[in-house]
Parts: structure tokens; sequence; C-alpha cells
């Protein structure tokens, strides 16, 4: 039981660490503050991160917005889908 309780932190931080998205190869992160992701749902369209673009076009439930490169959070209750001008493919997901 013992060994249990010391091998269950471990196995806990390694499914964490599993379940990071992967971040594209040149792509920087973007030091903006974002709005609280609870007043938009931004964590319900993460799965197009990597995407295409136009994949953003399967968002009919929310207004969204697309931008290139870093941009100022502005509306809490609006998705923004941050995109890469080069690959053209989201980047990140995030409410503003």
């Amino acid at each position: 039981m013992t060994k249990l309780f010391l091998l269950t932190p471990s196995v806990a931080l390694t499914a964490c660490a599993a379940t990071v998205a992967p971040v594209p190869a040149g792509s920087q992160a973007m030091p903006v503050a974002a709005i609280a992701d609870a007043s938009c749902g931004a964590s319900n369209y993460r799965y197009l991160v990597g995407r295409p673009v136009p994949d953003s076009r399967e968002i009919t439930d929310r207004e969204y917005r697309l931008a290139l490169g870093t941009v100022a959070a502005t509306r809490a209750n609006r998705v923004t889908l941050i995109y890469d001008g080069q690959s053209q493919r989201i980047t990140e997901v995030r409410c503003g």
C-alpha cells in the first residue's frame, strides 16, 4: 500500500505532461494576457490548434474572430483564433 502512495504522484504528473499540446516549430509564445477561458468557452475549440485556418468555419455556435499574430483581448464572450501567417495554421485559441 505504501508503494502505491509513493507511485501515484509520479504517475499523475506523467499523465499531465502527456496531455500538453505540441507547439509547432518556429512559433513563439505570445505574451498577451488573455481573458479567462470560462468567459467564452475557448477550451471547447482547442482541437482547432494546428489545423488550417478554413477549419475555423466549424464554429457555428459562437462569435469568433481570426487574428494574425499577437492581438489584445477586447471582448470576453468572443473566441479568438490566432494563426500563423506563413503556415496559415491556427496556433492558439483564447477568449477576447
